[in-house]
């Protein structure tokens, strides 16, 4: 006799709820009334109630009994989850198991604490009970931890569920970004060889901006086809959050004795205003504090007045007080003031030449020629320029150079490494140097402005003057009014015009026509500013007048050198310097926020902190793990210092919308959707077809064959 079908049952324990039948019986027995003999002195005064004894009543009471019996009974059934498995459908799970991995996020944000512990603790609860539920024998499994480099718990599927578990309790979450692109295709390629059903579970917080970066590529494109991607709903806990970011020096390289600023960017992450105390240190001076109250959704960039005595390196230390996200509570910066700003000028004409534009460049940065100048100036050659001067250099100058494509190149790369480039546009050769440098760029090129031809003004009715500004910029808000109607009175007589106007760019000056006269454009993390005049004499008087000599400082000043100067990193990312170490045979070493120490490694020839080894030429930590303060030390002393943070879109811990969860998933083509823990734990525990809405429903019918019964007969 061949077996044709086979019940299972999901939750067989709930079967004990059975023995509540016993409570219709009870209580019919203590309702039963007892019999005993009356006597009466006269027959007369006794009346029979033949309904009460009838055959007919005795059935009834019987039914009722029956009926609240087999009520209990199938509600107890059905709480046991049954599920019937085909003749077909019986034999295939026998012979072929399913094959799951669950990619668990681990990133920065599920480290959010709650009541009763953190996100990342809920999901691994979910993840093992998710492996309990999976039949043993013949489902295999893994596991992929979703950090910034996605890999999975053992080398292939298996059937061991218990040593998947046992690593799951020592996971923690990390403090990068999950690359859940990343994560799926792992996960797909340890199910490609699988021959059974393959199932991929995510379990993740849903922070919005980390699966705003997966709605860029396709599900499907990641994974091989077949492969059913369902996201696990995990518990919504409170997105409250106060992060620190963006730590800065205002000027990037202050002077010493000169006033500057430490700022740091805060953010209030939550739907209530809060007020924030800030503190900061700085080495062993008294902290400074203030209160911060923000709104919801504020972000603003506070700062703390300085000045430098010397100039020695120094850490500068932001911090406020926990909430729900630990690692973006503190915020730290190297400040390194310097006693002159290095600055270079590439101009092919004559510095000493009185009227050219490299000429007043020079006379408007160094006025003085000597130490006492604010500015550290160097003229370079076009034809001589080469990378070590711009890496050497904190902004650059551009005023008269021929286009030659390889050294425009190099301009080009020191505005893709972050650093700060000023091209004067009046002369009429320097539009072919800008296109130059702008195809260099890429596609998307770099000049703030379409730039048209060189202008020449000769009618004194026609001559240009500067008619606006933004003056309250960081560039400009130096120029008081008095400078600025000094400005205003200056007339060119030769501009590079203009056809449109980048969306991306920042118009700093305004000619009197409407046409701009200075103008900015962030280049990657790189600013170029672009003048549509020269600094020469032919262009105008503007260079001999004291307002150029200011606009020159100033930019020299606030501008931001090349990006590998910046001294704090992201974790996950390199965090360079590109710095000679003095030579020394005794070793670098890498002290990390914790203690732990790890040797140092550079890309160098030669390597680095080796004894005999030529000096690094880089300071360099490939892969930083954890947001904090890294030390580089030598002979026990600490000659530089690497603050690192968790990316700034961790600290908003806001979730998806489900529905965009789902048209993301749809996407797919094979997705079962968003499901509760329940019911994807069931899905995995038994795959057959479920009966317990069929017993929810006959107990349903019971009660109104039961109250039915009642309303028919009654007593």
């Amino acid at each position: 006799m061949r077996l044709l079908a086979t019940l299972s049952l999901t939750t067989p324990f709930m079967l004990w709820g059975v023995a509540l039948v016993a409570l219709p019986l009870i209580a019919h027995l203590l309702h039963r009334r007892a019999r005993r003999r009356v006597i009466f002195p006269t027959i007369q005064l006794l009346q029979k109630s033949a309904a009460a004894q009838s055959n007919i009543f005795k059935l009834r009471r019987w039914m009722i009994l029956a009926l609240r019996c087999l009520i209990v009974a199938l509600i107890a059934a059905a709480f046991a989850r049954p599920l019937w498995f085909s003749d077909r459908q019986a034999e295939a799970n026998s012979t072929r198991g399913t094959g799951v991995v669950i990619v668990l996020d681990a990133s920065a944000s599920t480290a959010q604490e709650a009541a009763g512990g953190t996100q990342f603790e809920l999901l691994r609860a979910s993840a093992s009970r998710l492996l309990e539920n999976l039949q043993a024998g013949t489902d295999v499994a893994n596991v992929v931890v979703a950090g910034d480099r996605p890999s999975a718990l053992l080398p292939r599927l298996t059937p061991n569920v218990s040593a998947l578990q046992q690593q799951l309790k020592t996971l923690k979450p990390g403090f990068a970004r999950a690359d859940l692109p990343k994560a799926l295709s792992v996960a797909g390629e340890l199910l490609a060889t699988h021959s059974g059903t393959r199932r991929i579970l995510i379990l993740s917080d849903l922070q919005q901006t980390n699966w705003q970066d997966g709605e860029r590529q396709r599900l499907s494109d990641l994974v091989p086809p077949g492969i059913q991607i369902s996201v696990v709903e995990s518990a919504s806990l409170p997105s409250g959050n106060v992060a620190l970011s963006s730590p800065r020096t205002a000027p990037p390289r202050p002077l010493v004795g000169q006033p500057a600023q430490c700022v740091v960017r805060i953010s209030n992450f939550s739907t209530a205003t809060q007020e924030v105390p800030l503190l900061l240190r700085r080495g062993n001076d008294d902290p400074l504090s203030q209160t911060v109250r923000l709104v919801a959704g504020e972000e603003r960039e506070v700062g703390f007045a300085m000045e430098w005595s010397d100039a020695d390196e120094q850490l500068v230390t932001f911090s406020i007080p926990p909430d729900a996200l630990a690692a973006d509570n503190t915020a730290a910066l190297v400040a390194r003031p310097v006693q002159r700003l290095p600055v270079l000028v590439v101009g092919d004409e004559d510095p000493q030449e009185p009227g050219t534009g490299t000429y007043f460049l020079l006379r408007s940065l160094a006025p003085l020629g000597s130490a006492e100048d604010r500015f550290d100036v160097r003229v370079v050659r076009s034809s001589e320029l080469t990378a070590k001067d711009l890496e050497a250099a904190g902004v650059v100058f551009v005023e008269a150079i021929a286009p030659m494509p390889a050294r425009t190149n190099l301009l080009a790369n020191h505005l893709k490494t972050g650093g700060s480039l000023v091209v004067f546009g009046g002369d009429p050769g320097m539009i072919r140097t800008l296109q130059s440098i702008s195809s260099a760029m890429g596609s998307g090129g770099a000049l703030p402005w379409t730039p048209g031809p060189t202008r020449e003004l000769t009618a004194t009715n026609d001559l240009l003057t500067i008619s606006g500004g933004q003056w309250r910029s960081r560039l400009l808000r130096d120029f008081d009014e008095q400078s600025q109607l000094a400005l205003s009175q200056i007339h060119f007589r030769r501009v590079l015009t203009s056809t449109a106007v980048n969306p991306e760019a920042d118009v700093l000056l305004t000619f009197s026509d409407g046409s701009p006269a200075l103008a900015s454009r962030q280049v990657g993390s790189g600013q170029l500013l672009v003048a549509a005049f020269s600094a020469d004499a032919a262009s105008s008087d503007f260079a001999k007048f004291g307002s150029f000599v200011a606009l020159m400082q100033l930019l020299a000043r606030d501008l931001r050198p090349p990006l590998d100067q910046q001294s704090t990193g992201i974790v996950g990312q390199p965090w360079r310097r590109n710095e000679p170490i003095a030579p020394s045979t005794d070793p670098i070493r890498i002290v990390d926020p914790l203690g732990g120490v790890t040797p140092f490694a550079t890309s160098a020839p030669g390597g680095g902190g080796v004894a005999g080894a030529a000096p690094p030429s880089m300071l360099l930590i490939d892969s930083p793990q954890r947001p904090g303060v890294y030390r580089f030390e030598r002979s026990g002393k600490t000659i530089a210092w690497a603050p690192i943070q968790i990316d700034p879109r961790e600290s908003r811990l806001d979730r998806i919308d489900r529905s965009a969860l789902e048209r993301l998933l749809q996407s797919s083509g094979q997705s079962h959707g968003v499901l509760q823990l329940d019911s994807a734990s069931a899905t995995l525990s038994n795959r057959g077809r479920p009966l317990w809405h069929w017993g929810l429903l006959a107990a349903m019918l019971m009660i109104a064959l039961e109250l039915a019964s009642l309303a028919r007969w009654p007593r």
